[in-house]
């Protein structure tokens, strides 16, 4: 084998040897001729050059000779030279119609003496001196010369022409044209390795030549001009490098086909027959170590398949095998512990037998489906055991396949999951139960809130109504201790109502457009006299933009506001509340920053971290000493996150504390002016409104509330009354509560909807039910609002002014 080898090694290095031999032979011969044809090709590419570049300069000159001979020999000019050149422009109107309209050319006329008659070409130096040349050279009176020049900007060429009169010379016409940029002598056939210029004795006009370059020069004697080249020292060596390379690349491809072609006949004719026997030799010794791999391989799967097969047999789930024909033909231990079958009992015979009385049939029709279909199949049913005991069991279904690809029969993998199914019954029953007790708590909640706000609606109305009458000081104190009671009762009822919405997750924003100084006006008007009536300083600042309005939930951020001041009111014995919201703006998106600040008791730090949960408060003592439900910093900080905000706390013992409130708003450009967004009392001069109301006190608040508006007042004990009058009659409001007997408002407001003297009154409903279902179902049926009882103459005005035109505003 390895004299083989190294006969093949032998022949390729052969090969390679003499492709050697023949590159360096090549590359000697190569560089002869090289030399010799770059030089033969150097004065080719020289004699074209010079020979383009002469004719180039003939043509140019040629073209503006015939221009200017054909001037100079216009009865005008010689006519202006004769006789002098009285009319300038006259004579400047003929000159250039003769001018080329693409050449910029100016024309000079000389007399004999070589005065100046005409002028157009500006005095400079170059011009000058031409002209000094004509002066004392009696040659440019009697044939054409020709001068090129350039100055900073351009090159000229300057053509001196006789101008004669029956063949006696009388003058000269001096031509000049501006060369454009692709006319211009620089650029003549210019490049890395030649260089051209011209070179004008008669002036001693010589150009700048390349530093260190050798040079020629050919006269031109029809035009007393020399031309004159130049070319690179190292122009001739780059040509005969870059010849010798492009012809030694060619040398190389030839070669390499040439050995490529002499190997692969080489290799056929010498190689063949020692390489084919050494494949051969190759080949069995792939074979015989392939057959070691299989032999390796068959010993490695029967190890790994007897540790299967001991996995199968003690694993905590149940296999089952089957043919083709869905038959058992091997059960595990655990089928048989779960079954109470042996292998003996259920070989041969079908799975369905596990199955009982109250296996579900749609499950056994769809493991039906996946054995017919050969699928993949995960199920849940109930199988029966020997003894009769059901049990529930998770079915993995998996079908098997031959290697060559023929079905074999399923494997059944079986899971008892009866504890699960039992778990899972016990918890449904749990939530059923849950949910159950949660309705009742709704139903209870709800009905509280009915049967409170129902006669609150007449304590804070009432109590509205005899503070806005004339009183003395203890009435006005009584009434004033009665609304506050009220208030403050009412506001607990809230508290309680709102966490239970969150609790239930049914607690909704509403997002309306509001003024900030609005809500620092109601904030001031109720927390300067709570901290007026402790001894405490209090104050409140707004920083925002004035034509700015924020579109947020009102109503929650007055909630949060309301429970964050009652907090320090309530724990602050002396010093300050300071209040602080701001209107900022982050990247675009808008957010409220507020911040209260108190001097009050202060909590501790091991505190801070439960003070958000209900019905929490820092010390048993301290609900004790300043009572409250402990709902109020919960329902702020269940309400900030509902509002995608946060709410942070810092506080020391003895010093205060201060609650931070961030609270992403929008804005909107606010559209009337300040006044009108101040909440004026509601003037229905003139408009007719009908109460829909059950309760009596109600009915007595609501038409005195509209009776001081000027309204013109009617009632209706429940909703099929109302539906009567409106038939009778329109009315331009009507108030309608929720919960009535015969029929409810609800009801009533859809009959109203369809009468023709019900489409255009404005429908408010009026209940005592907080829940966001009622009002929803409210505005559906065709209220255009819904208030909450109790019912406050500020929320009545604000509510009217919305949706009605009040007298008092002009239109």
């Amino acid at each position: 084998m390895t004299r083989k080898k190294s006969g093949f090694q032998l022949f390729s290095l052969f090969v390679l040897l003499c492709a050697g031999i023949f590159m360096l032979a090549s590359s000697l011969f190569l560089h002869d001729q090289a030399k010799k044809t770059t030089e033969i090709i150097t004065e080719e590419v020289l004699g074209i050059q010079l020979t383009t570049v002469e004719r180039y300069l003939s043509e140019l000159i040629n073209a503006h000779d015939e221009a200017a001979k054909r001037m100079a020999k216009h009865p005008a000019v010689v006519s202006a030279m004769l006789a002098g050149a009285n009319d300038p422009d006259h004579l400047a109107d003929i000159l250039l119609k003769l001018k080329s309209p693409n050449v910029p050319t100016q024309i000079n006329l000389y007399n004999f003496a070589g005065g100046l008659e005409y002028a157009e070409i500006p005095n400079n130096d170059r011009m000058l001196e031409h002209v000094n040349a004509m002066r004392s050279n009696e040659a440019f009176f009697i044939s054409t010369q020709y001068s090129f020049y350039r100055d900073a900007h351009s090159e000229y060429l300057v053509i001196t022409t006789p101008l004669l009169y029956n063949g006696y010379e009388e003058g000269v016409l001096v031509y000049q044209a501006r060369l454009r940029s692709d006319q211009q002598l620089s650029n003549l056939a210019q490049s890395d390795h030649h260089w051209f210029g011209i070179k004008q004795a008669r002036f001693g006009w010589e150009p700048n030549l390349p530093v260190g370059w050798d040079w020629q020069e050919k006269p031109l004697a029809q035009y007393d001009i020399s031309l004159k080249y130049a070319s690179s020292p190292n122009f001739h060596q780059q040509t005969e490098n870059a010849l010798m390379w492009r012809l030694f690349l060619g040398v190389f491809f030839a070669t390499l086909v040439t050995v490529a072609v002499v190997y692969l006949l080489g290799q056929r004719v010498l190689v063949s027959p020692y390489q084919a026997l050494y494949q051969s030799e190759q080949t069995l010794e792939k074979q015989a170590k392939v057959l070691r791999a299989q032999a390796a391989e068959l010993k490695a799967r029967e190890a790994e398949s007897n540790r299967l097969a001991r996995v199968v047999k003690n694993m905590r789930d149940a296999v089952v095998f089957t043919n083709a024909q869905i038959e058992i033909t091997w059960v595990n231990n655990s089928f048989e512990k779960m079954t109470g079958y042996s292998l003996e009992d259920v070989r041969g015979r079908k799975p369905t037998l596990l199955q009982g009385p109250e296996t579900d049939p749609k499950v056994k029709q769809a493991i039906s489906q996946c054995i017919d279909a050969r699928e993949h199949g995960l199920f849940e049913l109930i199988n029966y055991s020997s003894s009769g005991q059901k049990y529930w069991l998770e079915l993995a279904l998996t079908p098997l396949y031959a290697r060559n690809g023929q079905h074999e029969g399923f494997m059944a993998v079986e899971r008892d999951i009866t504890e699960r199914k039992d778990l899972q019954a016990r918890l449904a029953r749990i939530a059923k139960e849950a949910q159950s007790a949660n309705l009742a708590k709704s139903r209870f909640l709800a009905s509280m809130s009915h049967e409170l706000r129902t006669p609150m609606n007449g304590i804070l109305g009432v109590g509205e109504i005899l503070a806005n009458s004339a009183l003395n000081r203890e009435q006005r104190e009584l009434v004033e201790t009665l609304v506050g009671s009220g208030k403050h009762m009412l506001s607990v009822l809230n508290d309680i109502l709102d966490f239970s919405k969150v609790e239930a997750g049914k607690l909704e924003v509403h997002p309306v457009a509001f003024a900030l100084t609005d809500l620092a006006v109601r904030l001031r008007s109720i927390y300067k006299t709570l901290c007026d009536e402790k001894g405490l300083e209090f104050t409140l600042s707004i920083e925002a933009p004035s034509d700015l309005l924020c579109v947020a939930d009102e109503t929650r951020i007055m909630q949060m506001l309301q429970n964050l001041l009652n907090n320090a009111w309530k724990f602050t014995q002396q010093g300050h509340i300071e209040a602080n919201i701001r209107l900022v703006s982050e990247q675009g998106r808008y957010a409220l920053d507020i911040t209260v600040t108190d001097s009050g008791i202060g909590i501790d730090n091991t505190k801070l971290a439960t003070i958000f949960e209900p019905f929490s408060q820092a010390e048993s003592e301290t609900t004790r000493r300043f009572g409250g439900s402990g709902l109020g910093l919960a329902i702020v900080y269940e309400l900030a996150k509902i509002m995608q905000g946060d709410i942070s706390v810092e506080s020391q013992i003895g010093v205060g504390s201060q609650f931070r409130l961030h609270l992403p708003v929008t804005v909107q450009t606010q559209q009337v002016s300040s006044a009108a967004l101040t909440n004026h009392k509601f003037d229905g001069s003139g408009l007719s409104a009908l109460i829909v109301e059950d309760n009596r006190v109600n009915v007595i608040v609501l038409k005195k509330f509209l009776t001081a508006r000027q309204f013109q007042v009617e009632t209706a004990e429940n909703g099929q009354v109302a539906v009567d009058k409106v038939k009778r009659q329109s009315y331009d409001l009507i108030l309608v509560d929720n919960h009535m007997p015969v029929m409810d408002g609800y009801e009533a407001v859809l009959q109203i909807r369809t009468l023709a003297n019900g489409q255009d009154s404005v429908i408010i409903g009026c209940t005592a039910d907080v829940f966001e279902e009622t009002r929803v179902k409210l505005l559906n049926a065709g209220c255009v609002d819904v208030i909450t009882k109790p019912i406050s103459g500020d929320i009545l005005d604000k509510t009217l002014s919305e949706h009605l035109t009040s007298a008092s505003i002009p239109k």
